[in-house]
């Protein structure tokens, strides 16, 4: 279980990273001004909003590997 639980959260983080770069240009944005990046935050709408609840998610998959 805590393997399964440790390649689902790998996959899970090349995913979300991999659409945050294609759409937000993530991580490079960040170093922008925030009159230009939070606009493009919001940008992504209900879906964006969702990858990034996602993304802050994927760490509670670790915890099964601790049990």
């Amino acid at each position: 279980m805590g393997g399964l639980a440790l390649v689902l959260a790998a996959v899970l983080f090349i995913a979300v990273f991999s659409y945050l770069a294609a759409t937000f240009h993530y991580p490079d944005v960040l170093d922008g001004p925030a009159d230009q990046v939070l606009p493009n935050l919001l940008a992504l709408g209900p879906t964006g909003r969702a990858v990034w609840a996602l993304y802050g998610l994927i760490p509670l998959l670790l915890i099964p590997t601790a049990a």
